[in-house]
């Protein structure tokens, strides 16, 4: 019995002993996720962060391109306000301003008749459609009288005749 006893004391110091063990290896294991999650952490920070000032660089250089093309555009239209001032000499901004005019409202004329056009077209075909659906029920209207008279079945004429009222 005492031998009995001290194999159950044996027994329970192993048991102890592997829960220590699996203990300890679960904490190891939380402790490495914990930095695998961590070192994430700072790679997804370092790369936004990158990803950041690209975007602001991008941005810097295109502000520095329409700067540049700014002073260009400066030049470019006073070289063309010189040639402005010679074709009015010769009186040809006159000529262009009354050509775009007359291109204006001839557009527009040409836009209003056609949504007179396509309007009146609309109507036209909501009246046909209009005319071939009562068409069409008038023609079924008949055939329902026909079967009923057909067959003789004095409520299928009534309720015919009632239809053809309606």
């Amino acid at each position: 019995a005492a031998a009995v006893k001290i194999q159950d004391r044996v027994e329970a110091g192993a048991r102890l002993v592997r829960w220590a063990w699996v203990l300890r290896w679960m904490r190891v294991r939380r402790a490495r996720r914990a930095a695998a999650v961590k070192i994430q952490a700072l790679w997804r920070g370092f790369r936004g962060r990158r990803a950041g000032r690209r975007r602001v660089e991008a941005v810097e250089h295109l502000q520095r391109a329409w700067r540049t093309r700014a002073i260009c555009g400066r030049v470019h239209r006073a070289v063309l306000e010189m040639f402005l001032v010679r074709a009015v000499e010769r009186g040809q901004v006159r000529h262009r301003a009354a050509t775009q005019l007359q291109a204006a409202l001839r557009g527009a004329l040409v836009r209003k008749d056609l949504s007179r056009k396509r309007t009146a077209v609309c109507r036209i075909q909501a009246l046909a459609r209009a005319l071939a659906a009562r068409q069409m029920v008038v023609a079924l209207r008949w055939d329902v009288d026909e079967v009923a008279e057909y067959l003789g079945d004095e409520r299928g004429a009534a309720a015919g005749r009632i239809q053809a009222a309606w």
